[in-house]
């Protein structure tokens, strides 16, 4: 599909909806031109944040995965239950090994086994 197909549609779905676009790292006033076309001029419904930095003063913020230790310790916290089952330790590390150190992953999974019943079984399958 070409850029411009693409853009066409881009731009039918988000006729007169409300929406927020958050775009990070433009490097070019090439690229924003580009999504410019998509926008509406008269639409005061679209919100938009553009961070554009060129200047070697500043240091990019890096984003990094979670430690294996690290999203333990969040599955924990978000585990409404008090305490993880003794039996059932070694089942969820290996769930949150699974979710390879992304928080909201992390996150939702605790939320999504708090409501579960508390046999091995169901961790297993789930």
């Amino acid at each position: 599909m070409s850029n411009d197909k693409l853009m066409d549609i881009v731009c039918k779905v988000l006729r007169g909806r409300k929406f927020l676009i958050v775009r990070d790292d433009f490097w070019s006033t090439e690229a924003w031109d580009q999504m410019q076309r998509i926008f509406f001029k008269d639409d005061t419904r679209l919100k938009y944040v553009v961070d554009y930095v060129n200047n070697s003063d500043f240091l990019p913020h890096t984003k990094s995965f979670l430690s294996s230790y690290d999203s333990w310790n969040l599955f924990t916290k978000n585990y409404s239950k008090k305490i993880c089952p003794p039996l059932l330790v070694e089942t969820g590390k290996d769930i949150v090994q699974q979710c390879q150190g992304l928080p909201l992953s992390v996150v939702v999974v605790a939320g999504l086994f708090a409501k579960m019943d508390l046999t091995h079984d169901n961790w297993e399958e789930g």
